[in-house]
This record gives structure tokens, sequence and C-alpha cells, in this order.
């Protein structure tokens, strides 16, 4: 199987998206774990009385390992996110795969991979000799994890000064996944296509 890309120009968009929606929440120079975005998200209001997005948690047996899957479900502007609750109190505690999760959830939902394609789409995990990791089997699934690169991460990943060891502990992802994205955001491409003059238009609001 062939492995999805994306153009730079795309995932330019992405960085784009990814970084207005961080600053609805952050200051650029702010890092914070993603159990902290979805408290914000769950105190979001549409009429003043609904709740719009909930976090759903189940348990399992404790003698078996937690599941590291999330569940997202979308219907007419409402969104719900199911996990186990051990994942949930790892996150809170900073654990970078689940954090990363999250935010490679988030990012489907930021760039309306749920309105535009009719498939499930899974994070897929798998365990190795080094440990977890994922192979994105789709180029929405591809996008997602540069999304949650950059909504995690925002612009300090354009910073020279910052080493990847140093982000990914402020920004509670693994250091190659940092590393990663940093050389996406510094190639001389990516930042004429970023810079460039182009005309204004809506971002989405979470």
């Amino acid at each position: 199987m062939r492995r999805p890309t994306i153009s730079i120009a795309r995932t330019v968009e992405v960085y784009e998206t990814m970084v207005d929606l961080r600053r609805q929440w952050f200051e650029d120079n702010e890092f914070f774990m993603m159990s902290d975005v979805l408290e914000r998200l769950c105190d979001c209001e549409t009429d003043g009385s609904e709740d719009v997005w909930r976090i759903k948690t189940f348990k399992r047996n404790p003698a078996n390992d937690f599941s590291r899957k999330v569940g997202v479900i979308t219907f007419e502007g409402s969104v719900t996110l199911s996990m186990d609750q051990r994942f949930l109190e790892k996150a809170r505690k900073g654990c970078k795969l689940c954090n990363f999760i999250l935010a490679h959830e988030i990012g489907h939902l930021a760039l309306e991979h749920h309105d535009t394609n009719a498939k499930i789409m899974n994070f897929q995990l798998y365990k190795g000799p080094k440990g977890f990791s994922n192979f994105p089997p789709t180029k929405e699934e591809l996008e997602a994890d540069y999304a949650a690169f950059f909504f995690q991460c925002g612009v300090a990943l354009a910073d020279h000064s910052l080493s990847p060891k140093q982000l990914s502990k402020w920004a509670y992802l693994e250091q190659g996944y940092v590393g990663k994205a940093q050389k996406m955001v510094r190639l001389p491409e990516f930042q004429r296509i970023l810079n460039r003059p182009k005309p204004k238009y809506p971002r989405i609001l979470l």
C-alpha cells in the first residue's frame, strides 16, 4: 500500500486552520494539555442552555490494558467524544500519546473531514519493537496528524531557537513528531506559500 501524501500548499492550509483555532483560546507562547481544550469546548453553548460538546467515558476491566481509541460522533452541530476513563486520566497527566490522539481527532473536526467523508475514520495504532506508532492509511488521516502537530505547537514550530526536545515537553508531543512538524514548517516553499498575500476567508470555528 502506498503511503498517502499531501501537497505543501495543502499542509499550509492545515497549518493556518489549526493556528487560527488555537488562537481562539491560547496565546502563541502558551502550551496546554488536550484535556484543557476539551474542558473549554464542553463549556461552549449554542443558545445559552445546551452544550454542543460532550465527553463520554467508559470503564473496562482494570486487569486489561486501557483502550487507546477515541470515538467521535457528530450530529447537527453537536460533538460527542467517547473514550476509556483511563485514557482521559492519562491525557490529564500529560501522556504524550493520549494528547496526540485527542489533538488528531480535533484536527479531523476542524478540517471538516466528517462532513466530506462518509467512511469511518480510525486512528490506527500499532505496537512495535520501539513502542506504539501510527500509520496514516488515508490522506485525511495524514492531514489530521499534521493538524495535531500544528495545533499543539502553533507558530513555535518556526522558532529556530527551540529544539524538538524542548518543544515536545511543552506541547505534550513525542519528540519525533515535533521534529517532523518543524522540518515541514521551516521548508522555504512552506514559508513562501504561508507568507504570500492571499484573500481573506472565514475559518472554521469550534
